[in-house]
């Protein structure tokens, strides 16, 4: 929430007016210049441990310095898209939980943030103990220091008990802890014991192997809400699919769709008469001008216009006068049937005399007779 990066915010600045006030860095130190000039023998991976958040110093470098304060806490606008992403991440805590582990660098018992920023920025604000990260230790040059003789002695305790956050400030402290636990510096010691010594009191140690109830009820509420809200938006999701479906004109009439293809139909079919009418109309045409081209050819019809074919008795035609004898009795194919006829020698047929010209037609020749007589 936005509320939440507004009071870590103002947190933050009065922390940067105080540091500046006591003339102090203002700001988390980075391990690049805490090294620059001291040096380091190599790194050395550690995997993904627990580690107190009281003991995370810094940053490995100089990149997001100036948007914290020295105790992490955020110093950007409200605005930014910075605070957007703190708010996101205050959020997911809550809800969840910060799965991932932050990547940071050991240096010394204390641990620079290589990724995860603002994550130990939320962790701070929350008053979280302790933070899931995955550990590089680098390893210090060699040095006849008191703070290098107590780290050397923290390297072989961390062998044998590897527990981050118990630091002490006298050489030896940690040979004293370990007979203090009936163990050595020298091999490793029970997981039990190593459970035990995490833990400040016993108490607390059970609380480790014992979940919390009221946690543990917490937990079931914030899983059962979990579960309420996607069955919710589950439902509404389908809801709405199923809302959409219904809104759609073919299942609010379905019988639109039919109507709409029976005029398909209906329009199809008019026009299928129509193209098979035409169609039978050029046949039709076609049929009759074949017909009249079969009549116009047709022997019948070289005997409608009055000829005919004669023909002898064994089915002969006759084409002159030369094929059969005076006597012969002939068939003769007209138009309207047959009939027989005899072969005679003479030919029954007498052209009709020519007609006299009309009065008409006769008056110019008187005219043009009695004109000559005149002139004469």
């Amino acid at each position: 929430m936005i509320e939440d990066y507004r009071k870590a915010r103002k947190a933050g600045l009065r922390q940067v007016q105080q540091d500046v006030s006591a003339g102090r860095y203002p700001y988390p130190p980075a391990l690049s210049e805490i090294i620059k000039d001291r040096g380091y023998q190599g790194e050395v991976p550690i995997g993904v441990v627990e580690i107190d958040m009281a003991l995370i110093a810094g940053t490995r470098t100089q990149g997001r310095q100036n948007s914290f304060s020295r105790g992490f806490m955020p110093l950007l606008e409200e605005t930014s898209e910075f605070a957007a992403k703190w708010s996101a991440l205050i959020d997911s805590q809550r809800e969840e939980g910060l799965r991932d582990p932050i990547i940071v660098y050991e240096y010394m018992q204390r641990f620079y943030v290589q990724e995860g920023n603002k994550r130990v920025s939320v962790m701070r604000y929350l008053e979280m103990p302790t933070i899931t990260a995955s550990v590089t230790r680098m390893l210090p040059m060699p040095s006849d220091s008191k703070e290098s003789r107590i780290y050397q002695e923290f390297l072989r305790f961390y062998r044998v008990c590897p527990i981050y956050g118990i630091t002490f400030s006298e050489e030896g402290s940690y040979e004293r802890l370990a007979i203090f636990a009936g163990q050595d510096l020298d091999h490793p010691w029970p997981d039990e014991r190593v459970a035990d010594l995490r833990a400040s009191t016993p108490t607390d140690a059970a609380k480790r192997v014992v979940p919390d109830i009221q946690a543990e009820l917490e937990q079931l509420d914030l899983g059962r809400t979990r579960l309420r809200a996607a069955i919710r938006a589950r439902i509404e999701r389908e809801q709405s699919g199923l809302d959409a479906m219904r809104s759609r004109p073919v299942l609010e009439n379905p019988s639109s769709i039919l109507a709409g293809r029976a005029d398909e139909i209906r329009s199809r079919i008019s026009l299928a008469r129509t193209l098979i009418g035409s169609r039978l109309d050029r046949a039709a045409d076609e049929v009759s001008h074949l017909g009249r081209q079969v009549r116009a050819l047709s022997p019948l019809a070289t005997l409608e216009r009055g000829y005919a074919v004669v023909q002898t008795a064994d089915g002969t035609i006759i084409r002159a006068p030369e094929q059969s004898e005076v006597g012969e009795a002939l068939s003769v194919r007209v138009a309207g049937g047959r009939f027989g006829a005899l072969h005679v020698d003479t030919d029954p047929y007498t052209p009709p005399a020519p007609q006299a010209p009309t009065d008409d037609r006769a008056r110019p020749e008187q005219d043009r007779t009695e004109n000559d007589e005149e002139t004469a």
